[in-house]
């Protein structure tokens, strides 16, 4: 399974011989270490149930990168960074 076009999702695939590491987005720490190699992605769950999730998992399409958002995502971005100017504003003015 892949995510976006030539992106692989730790666990499911990948390029042969790479070792998949997962980063912190905040942190960057590395999980790689803790994670055991041979463990089967979702290995908590029953078989059946994982087949199912994994199936499920692989037909959710992913917008582009760089696609257009839905106008109400983008109306509801530019109403939080008013939202966000206005409080820095305000902080500013009271000290």
């Amino acid at each position: 399974f892949s995510g976006r076009e030539g992106e692989f999702l730790d666990g499911l695939s990948g390029p042969p011989g790479k070792e998949q590491t997962k980063l912190g987005i905040q942190t960057g720490v590395s999980h790689a270490e803790s994670q055991n190699e041979n463990a089967a992605p979702l290995a908590f769950l029953p078989e059946e149930e994982r087949q199912v999730v994994l199936y499920v998992a692989a037909q959710i399409l992913l917008p582009q990168e760089h696609a257009r958002m839905r106008p109400e995502i983008v109306a509801h971005r530019k109403r939080i960074a008013e939202w966000n100017k206005r409080k820095r504003q305000m902080e500013r003015e009271l000290g």
